[in-house]
């Protein structure tokens, strides 16, 4: 029998932890959804919510160990689960384009420049983009697929499925981008 202790990670950098937690969020997350994929097993929303989960976490953790090697004191503050924030101080820790990857979950608001560009008929960016604000407020990325409701015990106001196939794809592919910039990362000293 194994028994494995968290003191065996304890000997490690904080940036080495994240990054330990961050592959083992995102393995877990492509076995489930590996199993759901190839069994006959009974499946429901829940268990794609968990897979969603579990991928979310493992972005989360990815970036903070990132950060935390660049910056070992850096404090998150209430943004700590807030990917688009996350991941915004990250591209100014390492702006070279060989540290970019494809966020799964990534809310990151479009700019006044940019829907003025993509969008012919908004007379008021700002009013809409204050709208698209509390609508991620409502609906927060770090919760949604962690319960089944929201805090007050309301519904959520969305509608969220889950494509266990597809899903799987995105897996496979940020743990092949993830792999690659962690080498990267640790090896950039």
């Amino acid at each position: 029998m194994n028994i494995y202790s968290l003191k065996d990670i304890q000997s490690l950098t904080n940036t080495e932890q994240y990054f330990n937690y961050s592959d083992a969020y995102l393995s877990a997350a492509e076995v489930l959804c590996l199993k759901i994929c190839h069994s006959n097993i009974n499946v429901s929303y829940a268990d794609g919510a968990v897979i969603m989960s579990l991928t979310f976490h493992a972005e989360e953790l990815f970036l903070k160990a990132a950060i935390s090697k660049r910056e070992p004191t850096f404090k998150y503050g209430k943004k700590g689960h807030d990917l688009v924030y996350l991941n915004t101080k990250f591209v100014e820790l390492f702006p070279d384009n060989k540290f970019r990857f494809n966020l799964i979950f990534n809310r990151r608001l479009p700019t006044a420049q940019e829907l003025s560009e993509t969008y012919i008929e908004i007379k008021d960016t700002t009013e809409l983009l204050l709208h698209i604000e509390k609508h991620n407020a409502d609906l927060p990325e770090d919760q949604l697929h962690r319960y089944p409701f929201s805090k007050d015990n309301n519904a959520w106001r969305a509608l969220l499925g889950f494509e266990p196939h597809s899903f799987l794809d995105n897996i496979k592919e940020l743990k092949r981008e993830l792999k690659n910039i962690k080498i990267l990362i640790l090896s950039n000293d």
